[in-house]
């Protein structure tokens, strides 16, 4: 039997059960020694332990450190009873107060002072005050960061199975206590929302905000344009959008339960209200349904800003409603028919004002009443000499004062005034204008 000292015990090699251990219980010098075999070195620590002796030495003292000289060798292992159901280690602050424990079934429970709970593979509470998790990184390479990683499988850690859609990735809870019992109306999650591969983790972001632990979704990024993009209100329940500009409280307004937008309006009457100018600064055609609006589309307008050089791109249908406050400028287009040598047509419904040019004998013109509405009308006729001129309608009559046609003049211009009342025109010529 040989005597070592306690700093003996790294070298496990040379132990043997008969060996005795001097050891040093004392912060700086003896104040007493015991001498213990190796065989009953365990049950020699624990009864320091339970009579709780200072096993205490200055900071600067090695004798602090557990560190074998065989780096196979575990520094320090805390293991259970086979029935342990108190924690493993326990931290205490010199009241006695616990701030850190860990307990049998892994989790690392950190508090001020230590709350315990059965859920949570680690778990921070704080008395008092604000409670932070702090990271921080010093660097010179710009992709180093702080980080927190979630990640998700299926089956166990030994025999992991790929995760399907549908799966949460992860899950952030906001909560608070009713005074019995705890609620978390604020949660962000990572749900997957596709096939894991290789190269792709498809998941989205979805945002939920109400007032209980089913909160309702209320905003969502998808992982794609294809598979959803951002949405808001994904559920489609009664929740508004508003998006409030520097002086204005409803910039934007999206009113759920009546499937209506806002522009400066706080609740929209129509599927889109705008309380403001609007300008269109490019493309030539209102569509309805990927088609050209038609005059009968369009309905009603007020509140029109002024434009006192109007120009049309089609034609004006006033759907028999009259148009007032022309004035003495009256309508400055007209239509030239050219010059005509056959029988033809006047169809008043293009333009009110129309003229053509005569150069041959004997000439049909018919007066077009299937698609002329309601109103006045103008024809001028220009007569190189050689034509003579015999008046028809599509239906009706045309009626002269005397009942007579008129006799144009044989070289000249001649303006027609006509009046249309939905089935016959009424005529009066002024003839020879020269």
């Amino acid at each position: 039997m040989s005597t070592k000292t306690i700093h003996d015990l790294d070298n496990k090699a040379t132990l043997v059960n008969n060996d005795e251990f001097e050891i040093d219980d004392s912060e700086t010098t003896p104040r007493s020694s015991k001498k213990i075999l190796a065989s009953a070195i365990s049950s020699y620590v624990n009864s320091l332990i339970g009579d709780q002796y200072p096993l205490l030495a200055p900071a600067s003292d090695t004798r602090n450190v557990i560190q074998p000289t065989n780096a196979a060798y575990k520094a320090l292992v805390l293991k259970g009873a086979a029935s342990q159901s108190d924690y493993l280690t326990e931290w205490q602050d010199s009241a006695g107060v616990p701030y850190v424990q860990v307990a049998v079934d892994g989790r690392v429970i950190v508090g001020n002072p230590v709350i315990p709970s059965t859920t949570g593979a680690f778990q921070a509470f704080k008395d008092g005050g604000s409670a932070s998790l702090f990271y921080k990184v010093c660097s010179n390479t710009a992709a180093h960061t702080s980080s927190f990683y979630f990640r998700r499988a299926r089956g166990t850690e030994a025999s992991s199975t790929a995760s399907v859609s549908g799966d949460t990735v992860f899950a952030i809870y906001g909560g608070a206590f009713s005074g019995t019992v705890y609620r978390h109306g604020a949660q962000i999650l990572g749900i997957l929302d596709g096939t894991v591969t290789t190269a792709a983790c498809p998941t989205k972001l979805v945002f939920k905000a109400g007032t209980t632990d089913s909160a309702t979704e209320r905003f969502t990024l998808y992982s794609s344009l294809a598979a959803g993009g951002a949405v808001f209100n994904e559920t489609g329940v009664d929740y508004d959008l508003r998006v409030e500009g520097d002086t204005d409280a409803n910039l934007l307004k999206i009113d759920a339960s009546t499937d209506r937008v806002g522009i400066g309006v706080a609740a929209p009457t129509v599927k889109l209200d705008v309380n403001g100018d609007i300008n269109i600064p490019s493309g030539s055609n209102y569509k309805k349904n990927g088609a050209n609006l038609a005059a009968s589309d369009v309905g009603a307008l007020s509140n029109v800003v002024e434009d006192t050089t109007p120009q049309l791109g089609g034609h004006l249908d006033s759907q028999d409603k009259n148009i007032t406050g022309i004035g003495s400028a009256g309508y400055t287009q007209e239509l030239n028919n050219g010059e005509k040598s056959a029988d033809f047509t006047i169809d008043f419904s293009t333009d009110q004002k129309q003229k053509v040019s005569l150069t041959a004998h004997e000439i049909i013109l018919t007066l077009d009443t299937t698609n002329t509405k309601v109103g006045n009308y103008i024809l001028k006729i220009i007569n190189g000499g050689l034509a003579t001129l015999t008046w028809a309608v599509e239906g009706g009559n045309i009626y002269w004062p005397g009942g007579e046609d008129p006799e144009l003049t044989a070289s000249g211009t001649d303006i027609i005034a006509l009046y249309f009342d939905g089935a016959n025109f009424y005529a009066i010529a002024s003839l020879d204008f020269s």
